[in-house]
């Protein structure tokens, strides 16, 4: 079977199938329209669909500010942790006010609902990047990127997005 098209994806979804892997799949597919359907599903019951909603949406990139922005607000943790990391990788000038105003969050990987990320990220040894792709070899470089974070509260997350994105701005 070839590379799935976001109809193709969307359909699966519609008959039933809400998961997370399903989700990471739009992400190759380039398609624009993925954005809007990875915004409804950060409402999603599951954290870990949602979490891959932040996931594919900061590797489709283009248009995908306004959705991560929404997710800062996520009841989980690693929503948020996300959320605040890739906004960090675009140059938004419009994502600095919501990541200031978590810059005082004290959640972590270690706060409750953190804990399976936790798992997922902290090393068994060497890297957290080493420890990631042992867990899933498919893991994303963005994934990657960010384990490297993964000690890091909520608010020290934001702030360095926020310090980020001013570089990039110039302001």
């Amino acid at each position: 079977m070839g590379q799935l098209t976001y109809d193709s994806i969307v359909d699966q979804w519609n008959k039933g199938d809400h998961s997370w892997e399903l989700l990471r799949k739009l992400g190759p597919t380039g398609d624009p329209r993925a954005v809007t359907f990875l915004s409804d599903a950060l409402m999603h019951a599951d954290p870990q669909v949602r979490r891959e909603a932040c996931w594919t949406l900061i590797e489709i990139g283009k248009g995908s500010s306004e959705a991560l922005v929404a997710a800062l607000r996520n009841e989980d943790v690693g929503v948020c942790m996300v959320a605040a990391w890739g906004l960090g990788e675009f140059a938004d000038a419009k994502a600095i006010k919501p990541l200031t105003d978590l810059e005082g969050d004290k959640r972590s990987l270690a706060s409750p609902g953190g804990r399976f990320l936790q798992k997922l990220f902290r090393p068994l040894s060497g890297k957290p990047t080493d420890s990631i792709r042992a867990i899933s070899p498919r893991t994303s470089d963005i994934e990657a990127r960010f384990a490297d974070h993964c000690d890091k509260t909520v608010g020290q997350i934001a702030a360095d997005a926020v310090k980020k994105i001013r570089e990039r701005i110039g302001a």
